[in-house]
């Protein structure tokens, strides 16, 4: 995203005018709940999902499969790749690749159709090219192991993100969070071939002072009992629509950001077990920066990769 200064590195030549596109790189890899209403300033909440909505399949062709998030902890390997071409009026053009890895561990707890999530994400990683190095409060390490909650039931799934970091405009945590949530999708109780359902994540996040809005809509289809790492597992497809929108001032100039995406994903659930057993999903995002009276572009396409480890 924009920096302080972000309107007279836009005027200058050389590597400098792409670097602040590593923070939008972090904010739309990959989509906690709206701000609590109050004072102006008041921290951004970063996740806030709307309940699925199940279409039964008109012509079931597999018995029905039962889920349910099992109470039990479980451990993934996280990995977001994004790659950013960057191009505008006063920007010069150029490409460089993002990359973050990191360790997820989700603790299940409670009974009934329903379950607490603690979550924990550590050992983060964060690569990017010299052009990407981003100038003024971003910073590119990586943030220390940090927490975060939600609950999952029948057809939802919520996170919530520790307002301290939802707030921090210089953190990769809100981020990191977006990629771990593919790991708890909103999943019926009863899944058969030709399932489908739907369901949208609002994301808001700040971004060297500017706040930014993602919502991302999903269609989820299952497509087949298939298995993965051995195991039976439900294979499910996911379509996504994303649009993004964002703004504020610096340097007393106004910053305006919007953009839209498509993306797809392929999800495999372990039924008996009740818990993911890997998503591998790619977005493309086209995003259009206003600042000062001049525009640039931004083409992001990224991948995320969950899978549990043993």
């Amino acid at each position: 995203m924009y920096h302080p200064g972000m309107s007279e590195s836009m005027q200058q030549s050389g590597g400098n005018g792409a670097r602040w596109a590593l923070i939008l790189a972090l904010t739309a890899t990959g989509c906690a709940r709206p701000p609590a209403p109050g004072a102006p300033g008041a921290p951004p909440a970063p996740v806030q999902t709307r309940p699925a909505e199940v279409v039964a399949p008109p012509d079931p062709i597999a018995s029905a499969v039962s889920f349910a998030w099992t109470a039990r902890s479980t451990r993934y390997t996280l990995v977001s790749r994004t790659l950013v071409q960057v191009v505008g009026d006063s920007v010069p053009a150029g490409t460089d690749t993002i990359t973050v890895h990191a360790a997820v561990t989700l603790a299940f707890a409670g009974r009934g159709d329903r379950r607490s999530v603690a979550g924990t994400v550590s050992d983060a990683t964060v690569t990017a090219g010299d052009r990407l190095t981003p100038p003024g409060p971003i910073s590119r390490q990586p943030p220390p192991p940090f927490e975060f909650s939600g609950e999952v039931g029948p057809g939802l799934a919520t996170v919530d993100l520790p307002l301290e970091l939802a707030a921090d405009c210089a953190s990769a945590a809100p981020a990191l969070i977006t990629a771990a949530r593919e790991l708890i999708p909103p999943v019926p109780a009863e899944l058969r071939v030709g399932t489908e359902w739907r369901d949208s994540v609002t994301t808001t996040s700040c971004r060297a002072g500017v706040e930014l809005t993602s919502i991302a809509r999903h269609e989820y289809r299952v497509e087949a009992l298939d298995t993965r790492l051995g195991r039976p597992a439900v294979r499910i497809r996911r379509t996504s629509a994303l649009q993004i929108r964002g703004g504020g001032e610096q340097s007393r100039r106004p910053v305006v950001v919007d953009g839209t995406g498509r993306g797809t994903a392929v999800l495999w659930l372990d039924a008996a077990a009740g818990h993911l057993v890997e998503i591998d999903a790619g977005t493309t995002v086209m995003l259009r920066h206003q600042a000062g009276g001049r525009v640039a572009t931004v083409e992001q396409t990224g991948s995320v990769r969950g899978i549990l480890r043993p």
